[in-house]
């Protein structure tokens, strides 16, 4: 549990403001045991979390500026969000005879969020209430053949339902930013607000086969993932005013178009598609010596993404790559230093490819340019551009439709992958005591990068040499003048991650066991990835799409400093007596934690380069 008390007033928030509560309830329960002793047991487990989450969305939109726009702020300055889930989980363990052993899980949960929404200049009107709902079943089968053979089989089927609809008190009509002022209006702001659905199934094969012969243990296996998803989008509408002036001779209707941009998603938001993710790999633990084994193999990956919508006036939505070459060397080692083994050197490096992210392809399916579906970006001077509050929607027919904005992936894109290399040096200074030092390399390439490809600079430049480009869609200004925006997800981002660790390993004995860790690191990339693609990233679009080295720097989850101690107490009283019989056979568990805060991103409120 966690009560208001024992937590810090939000730096952000008003001083007139109360503190907002942060109680956490947090309940758990479980339950396991023999059905058919040593032979057939159960498992089950149950959680409940009651919490609220207002301490981290502090509104910072000023009551001066509220009252001028006709926003009403809560009194407790922050966005009232909170969230209930439920978490079960059932297992059972079967063993069929000495050689095959058969477990079979199901999990659950299901997570109720209202108002589930940031703060900042993001007020309450734009909040949706978010619901979540997953559950699996897995069944596996392990099989030994003799003493030197062992196959692991794991069948499992997972489906995932979330949703979002406008929470109590939501506005209607369009989405209204003020640029460095507030956010208003309906929440209909981003592709997963009001009217969201998203639906998926998975199904997943595994099996790995490990074979030991002599002074080697093989390892061979395979996953197999297939992937359904069926969703439906948020159709945006999205007016966004230079000043809170503006906005309101705009409102008044002496100036109805003195907004700055419009954006509006029109025809059907509906996709669903299909993708298969396959795996193979082979490895070798080999013990070379008494003081030495060397580990060694190679994996590969096949993301079999999904189709894509072909559309004849858009070359880039005719197909997308299916990257095939995804081959991943791993090789690693330990190795004794001294004769009484005290003293341990270990290294590792490899490659490891991730598969990409489906939303990519989900986005260059639904915005690909068809008329089908498609988003339209207008400044008050575009042919058509609607007078405040109007829509697209609202326009007569025979109306010509503006210039569109599309999503592509590059005909080139590839699998992002890392290559990740470890070395520890550990030493044991006494029979439970030991002590290690590390460093973690983690160099990463291919990485998606979100990019407008379809801007032509218009020759002008700011102070520090960045493009000028323009609004104005023509010959001159597009690169293809059929299209407003083109958004190409290209694989050329790069990111550097190093860490030095330093570890402290005490095993249990008189009735102690500790560990604690200490970690500086420093991550960076020239890859920003906004919130709708990494969850959590504080990071917006590049900042100039014609230099990607401009936005190198910290990763929106960096963090400079981290230090873990966990430590679990057994205390034992020989000898009868009531202290022996409250204390000997418990245990208490203990974590502390405490690292550096995340990066803040510090924004303009204007778009200088148009």
């Amino acid at each position: 549990f966690r009560r208001k008390d024992f937590s810090q007033r939000p730096f952000f928030l008003a001083p007139t403001a109360p503190k907002p509560d942060t109680h956490v309830n947090n309940y758990t329960a479980t339950l396991g045991g023999p059905i058919v002793k040593d032979k057939w047991h159960f498992y089950t487990g149950y959680e409940f979390v009651d919490r609220d989450l207002s301490a981290d969305r502090v509104i910072t939109v000023t009551p001066a500026n509220a009252s001028r726009l006709g926003i009403t702020l809560p009194s407790s300055g922050v966005i009232p969000a909170k969230q209930k889930v439920n978490f079960f989980i059932g297992k059972t363990d079967y063993q069929l005879n000495p050689e095959n052993k058969l477990s079979a899980r199901y999990f659950f949960f299901k997570n109720s969020s209202p108002f589930n929404i940031g703060g900042g200049q993001i007020t309450t009107e734009r909040a949706t209430d978010f619901f979540d709902r997953m559950d699996s079943a897995s069944v596996q089968l392990i099989s030994s053949f003799g003493a030197s053979r062992l196959n692991e089989l794991r069948l499992q089927f997972a489906r995932r339902h979330q949703s979002r609809i406008p929470s109590q008190g939501a506005a209607t009509g369009s989405a209204i930013n003020i640029s460095g002022v507030a956010n208003f209006g309906s929440p209909l702001d981003g592709t997963q607000s009001a009217g969201f659905d998203f639906s998926q199934k998975i199904w997943q094969v595994i099996d790995n086969f490990t074979w030991m012969r002599g002074r080697h243990s093989f390892k061979v296996g395979f996953d197999v993932q297939f992937v359904d998803d069926t969703r439906v989008n948020t159709l945006r509408q999205i007016y966004t005013f230079p000043s809170i002036d503006a906005y309101l001779a705009a409102k008044s209707g002496s100036n109805p178009r003195s907004y700055t941009s419009f954006l509006q998603d029109i025809g059907d938001p509906t996709v669903d598609y299909k993708s298969a993710f396959y795996a193979l790999f082979i490895q070798d633990d080999f013990r070379i010596s008494s003081t030495f084994k060397l580990l060694f193999g190679v994996r590969y990956d096949l993301f079999d993404v999904p189709e894509a919508r072909p559309f004849a006036a858009n070359p880039l939505s005719s197909k997308f790559k299916v990257d095939k070459n995804n081959f991943a060397p791993r090789v690693g080692f330990s190795w004794s230093l001294d004769k009484d083994s005290r003293t341990v050197l270990r290294a590792s490096s490899g490659i490891m490819y991730e598969p990409p992210l489906l939303n990519f392809y989900e986005d260059a399916i639904l915005r690909n340019g068809d008329p089908k579906s498609f988003t339209t970006t207008l400044s008050p001077t575009s042919a058509g551009a609607p007078a405040f509050p109007g829509t697209l929607s609202d326009l007569p027919p025979g109306f010509t439709r503006p210039t569109q904005s599309t999503v592509a992936m590059a005909s080139d894109f590839s699998t992002q992958y890392t290559i990740l290399t470890n070395v520890q040096l550990e030493r044991a200074l006494t029979s439970d005591l030991s002590v290690a030092v590390g460093y973690v390399n983690s160099i990463g390439r291919s990485m998606p990068v979100l990019v407008n490809t379809n801007l032509i600079p218009t020759g002008l430049t700011l102070g520090d040499g960045r493009p000028v480009y323009s609004t104005t869609v023509s010959a001159a200004t597009r690169v293809n003048p059929s299209f407003n925006q083109t958004d190409t997800f290209l694989s050329a981002g790069e990111s550097t991650y190093h860490a030095l660790t330093v570890t402290v390993n005490k095993r249990m004995s008189h009735g102690f066991q500790m560990q604690a860790t200490y970690t500086l690191a420093k991550a960076e990339d020239d890859a920003p990835l906004t919130g709708t693609y990494v969850v959590g990233s504080g990071d917006d679009r590049l900042s100039d799409p014609s230099d990607r080295s401009r936005d190198q720097g910290v990763t929106p989850f960096h963090q400079t400093h981290t230090f873990v101690v966990s430590a679990l107490i057994a205390p034992r009283l020989d000898g009868g007596g009531v202290g022996a019989a409250i204390l000997n056979n418990n245990q208490l568990g203990m974590i502390v934690q405490a690292n550096s805060g995340l990066p803040f991103n510090i924004r303009s409120n204007q778009d200088l380069t148009r």
